[in-house]
């Protein structure tokens, strides 16, 4: 049989109805729990999972559990749609960070499960944005390009002054100023590396304060960025302070 629709909306509708009917009652019931935040539920509903015995294969890897001593792949439960798999199939997610009230929900799921829930957490919490610490974090991360763009300037200066010190062991004089300029950029170096410190040290504290998904893997990345940034710059501008005092030291003897 055949249904003849007058446009494509008439269609999709049909088809999310159909695909709507296909979901099992328990993700629809812990899918529901979570856009509405009702932690309760989601715990009570948590509870209620168990190992079916009856299960031979793994639904996600095949491998036969249960078989002999050296096979031997203990089972699970999926706490999230209730199947049974082997270990090895095993993840973890975060349904509910946890607050002063509330404890944290992690439960142990499958990897369908596991794909669809995290999806879901996104959705949520990118329609209903709770965390203000969100644009902080992004100012901090423009932040962090312009100071990693200026110290990059500051360096390449520093190593044209090293060059001109070099030569100066042959030439002289030395052009007016320019030891005030080493200086100088010496001093702004080092309150940029500073910055950078400080704002590495403040996106531990924002870390710690139950950010959201999204929120989160914000400030891991700039964690990232922020630990290579000063793991190249660190030792390069100490090489080339060192560098720079010795000619002075050199100069007094």
């Amino acid at each position: 049989m055949y249904i003849i629709y007058n446009n494509i909306t008439d269609e999709f509708k049909n088809y999310r109805n159909i695909q709507k009917s296909q979901i099992h009652p328990r993700r629809k019931r812990i899918s529901e729990a979570i856009r509405t935040k009702n932690f309760e539920d989601i715990r009570s509903l948590l509870d209620i999972h168990f190992i079916d015995d009856a299960t031979s294969n793994c639904d996600i890897c095949g491998h036969l559990l249960n078989s002999g001593f050296f096979n031997y792949k203990p089972k699970f439960s999926c706490q999230l749609c209730n199947e049974t798999f082997c270990r090895d199939c095993k993840y973890e997610i975060s349904l509910f960070k946890g607050s002063k009230v509330h404890k944290p929900i992690v439960v142990s799921s499958c990897r369908d499960c596991y794909v669809y829930y995290r999806r879901l957490l996104f959705l949520v919490e990118d329609k209903n944005p709770e965390d203000t610490n969100l644009m902080n974090v992004f100012n901090h991360y423009k932040a962090v390009l312009e100071i990693y763009k200026d110290l990059n300037t500051k360096l390449l200066q520093l190593k044209g002054y090293l060059k001109l010190l070099t030569i100066h062991n042959m030439l002289k004089p030395l052009p007016e100023g320019t030891k005030i300029s080493i200086i100088q950029l010496l001093k702004e170096t080092t309150n940029s590396k500073k910055q950078l410190s400080n704002i590495k040290a403040e996106l531990k504290g924002q870390s710690s304060s139950e950010p959201s998904i999204v929120t989160s893997h914000v400030i891991k990345s700039l964690n990232t960025l922020l630990t290579s940034i000063l793991y190249k710059i660190v030792p390069e501008f100490n090489s080339l302070k060192n560098k720079l005092e010795s000619f002075e030291e050199n100069k007094q003897r």
